[in-house]
């Protein structure tokens, strides 16, 4: 008489679990005897290295890619400051907040940035034209081969008109400066061929040092100067002295760093991400 081993007799059962290969064949079973409470599988379940590694290989290449990208675009929300350049803040809205100057010029700027190719920034300000806007009104023939021209300043953003100072510049030279409180008309003593405008930003009374970039007007071109009665308005606002437009303004990115262009040196310099 055999001897049967107990717990191969055991197994005497029905298959719980049948595990079936690519060409429906048996590979593997998992067997639970009922009577003896015991587990017994076979270990005949082998992985497809020629296809689940690769995918495997894939998704693990997919899933690096997409956490980079995550961790490189939230990367670049913060705050970034350079003494060449001064000190901006990338929003996670897209907006930025900038603030910039060299030692008692100061200004600021504020919009939106938008991300580009190489994690690199470009930059728009809310106000793009920071020049000052002159219009002519009136274009007359003057009597007496008299030259005469007269501005009318118009203040947006402030209730002081002394505050701001005239400059008007014939031929590219300068010409006269008044206080835009005591601007009326000016009499040309000399033909010229062009004429343009700064305006200033310096209050009569201050609790700061800090001063601003003047405002620069387009230049009026003439062809004959003999008898000229000009009337110009001016409109001086008070926004544009501390304001530093951007208009598609590249701030270079390498390595999760980000660069400026000093337009001093012509050199790209590093941004130090403070926050």
């Amino acid at each position: 008489m055999n001897f049967i081993d107990e717990d191969v007799a055991c197994f005497y059962t029905d298959y719980y679990v049948l595990f079936y290969g690519i060409k429906r064949n048996i590979v593997g079973y998992i067997n639970r005897s009922m009577s003896c409470n015991k587990l017994v599988s076979k270990s005949g379940i082998k992985e497809r290295t020629y296809y689940s590694q690769d995918r495997l290989k894939l998704v693990y290449i997919i899933f690096f890619i997409l956490l980079f990208s995550c961790k490189t675009e939230k990367s670049i929300f913060g705050i970034y400051s350079s003494e060449n350049f001064g000190r901006i803040e990338l929003k996670s809205d897209s907006t930025y907040k900038y603030r910039g100057g060299h030692l008692d010029l100061v200004y600021f700027s504020s919009g939106v940035w938008q991300k580009v190719e190489n994690n690199s920034v470009l930059l728009n300000s809310t106000i793009t034209n920071t020049t000052a806007q002159l219009f002519l009104t009136k274009n007359n023939r003057a009597k007496n081969n008299s030259k005469t021209l007269k501005f009318i300043p118009t203040l947006v953003g402030d209730n002081d008109i002394k505050n701001y100072r005239f400059y008007l510049y014939i031929d590219n030279e300068r010409y006269t400066d008044v206080r835009c409180d005591s601007l009326n008309q000016i009499d040309i003593r000399k033909q010229f061929s062009q004429l343009f405008i700064k305006i200033n930003y310096e209050p009569l009374l201050s609790t700061s040092t800090a001063i601003s970039t003047p405002i620069i007007s387009e230049i009026f071109n003439f062809e004959n100067t003999d008898a000229l009665d000009l009337e110009f308005t001016v409109f001086i606002e008070k926004d544009k002295f501390f304001y530093k437009s951007f208009d598609s303004y590249l701030l270079n990115g390498k390595r999760a760093t980000l660069y400026f262009m000093n337009e001093y040196t012509g050199k790209w310099e590093k941004l130090k991400k403070i926050n």
